[in-house]
């Protein structure tokens, strides 16, 4: 209380808990604006980096019922606590230094991908008439990055690089490079576990992607960097390895106990085959699969396609790197 007096200029006497509400209600209403001002204070006083910033989605989950609490809700739970309600937090922190910068406390339930738009203009707003702010480059993940939120960031020219999500629409310019081409071009950067002198793990080509919005009009081509990483193929070729030899034992098991009991039965057997294809469903194009004959007298036969598993293989450990700051690609 001391401290207060002397700072400002009224009694310790006077802080009683009505005033100290008013004042944290004042406070509140201006809040935007002082910590505008805190983040343009120091961003020029310690000369800290928006060169680059990272945006993510983080969240906080409560015990409890909270039924009159507007933000709390059931989401998707980064703390493995789907039981629990909980609140997001849009967050964007300096690339070099971890300091945050612009956030906000959002409903629980709102998915990532629906938030860029609105983020990136409060960003904006927060970066005005800042020096340099118009080089800043918005760091995020794919979730972040969807074809209506790349296209505003065209239009509002905001800085942004990120991995593409998967999909269609990219396959072809992802696959245009042969794999045997891409290894010859090895990236300098190295993570920071890795040593100098070992191999690469990440290597890249340049191209480019045409994206058109889908609630949003206009088409951008924005540079990507196809890349691959040894590591990534190896994750993809052994989950892919797994998955399939689930599937061809699901489907083993259905073969042993053909023409037997249910399994006479052409309809039933053909529905069990549908339902392992849908439980491996992201591997099901690689297995052919015939049934026929009719009932009490059926014939399975599958086996795997050689073809669409090279296919696969050719595609794993790659995805797209695009910006539209294409200077600070490699």
């Amino acid at each position: 209380m001391k401290i207060l007096s002397e700072n400002i200029g009224v009694s310790a006497d006077k802080f009683h808990d009505r005033r100290l509400g008013d004042c944290l209600d004042n406070i509140h209403a201006n809040a935007n604006n002082i910590w505008k001002d805190i983040v343009h204070h120091a961003a020029q006083e310690y000369d800290i980096s928006l060169g680059f910033i990272h945006y993510d989605i983080t969240s906080l989950y409560f015990e409890g019922v909270y039924e009159d609490a507007d933000l709390l809700d059931y989401g998707y739970s980064r703390d493995k606590k789907p039981e629990c309600k909980q609140v997001n937090l849009r967050l964007n922190i300096t690339d070099e230094d971890g300091i945050p910068l612009a956030f906000k406390v959002i409903k629980g339930d709102t998915a990532d991908r629906s938030t860029p738009i609105e983020n990136m203009k409060a960003l904006g707003e927060l970066l005005d008439n800042m020096p340099n702010s118009h080089d800043t480059i918005v760091i995020t993940d794919q979730a972040m990055l969807d074809r209506d939120v790349i296209i505003q960031y065209h239009q509002q020219d905001i800085g942004y690089l990120g991995p593409l999500p998967a999909g269609k629409e990219y396959e072809q310019v992802l696959l245009s490079i042969p794999l045997s081409e891409l290894k010859k071009h090895p990236l300098k950067y190295r993570p920071v576990n890795q040593k100098s002198e070992e191999p690469a793990i990440y290597y890249g080509v340049l191209s480019k992607v045409s994206i058109s919005g889908k609630r949003v009009a206009g088409t951008v081509e924005p540079q990507v960097l196809i890349l691959y990483s040894t590591n990534k193929a190896k994750l993809d070729g052994d989950k892919r390895t797994t998955l399939l030899g689930r599937y061809l034992d699901s489907l083993e098991k259905i073969s042993r106990q053909l023409n037997q009991r249910k399994y006479k039965k052409k309809a039933y057997t053909q529905s069990q085959i549908d339902k392992a294809g849908s439980k491996y469903a992201s591997i099901g194009h690689l297995v052919d699969i015939q049934l026929s004959g009719t009932d009490g007298e059926l014939a399975l036969s599958f086996k795997v396609n050689a073809m669409e598993l090279e296919h696969d293989k050719e595609r794993d450990g790659r995805y797209l790197l695009a910006t539209n700051r294409p200077y600070w690609l490699p």
